[in-house]
């Protein structure tokens, strides 16, 4: 990723209350193998591995999420798998790791690998 790229902060385990939040690529450190970021919202500035760092698309199209893959529910850093998906109100279901389930957008779910 470049410098300027805008990216959205997805799986953190320790700094949880990132996730979600929108930011820019200011550098990549070859000897941190991090990615220096200022984050948006918070005006914080810190390191991201690569797999921390989702870039923002550039076009507003939903996308597609198939069934079985592994998410994080943007607003909370909460995981699951994607069960279901209804056509009529462009939900996905989501069996969370907590036991509960959701449904939710595809905006609101980062995605992590099909399972």
């Amino acid at each position: 990723m470049n410098s300027g790229t805008q990216i959205r902060v997805s799986g953190l385990l320790v700094r949880k209350d990132l996730n979600g939040k929108n930011a820019t690529i200011k550098s990549f450190d070859k000897t941190k193998n991090r990615y220096e970021v200022h984050i948006s919202e918070t005006l914080e500035k810190g390191w991201l591995k690569h797999e921390c760092a989702e870039v923002i698309p550039n076009d507003t199209e939903p996308k597609s999420i198939p069934l079985k893959t592994r998410v994080s529910i943007r607003e909370n850093g909460e995981q699951g798998v994607v069960e279901n998906y209804d056509n009529d109100s462009k939900k996905y279901f989501v069996a969370l790791d907590s036991g509960m389930n959701g449904q939710f957008t595809s905006d609101s779910l980062i995605v992590f690998r099909h399972i």
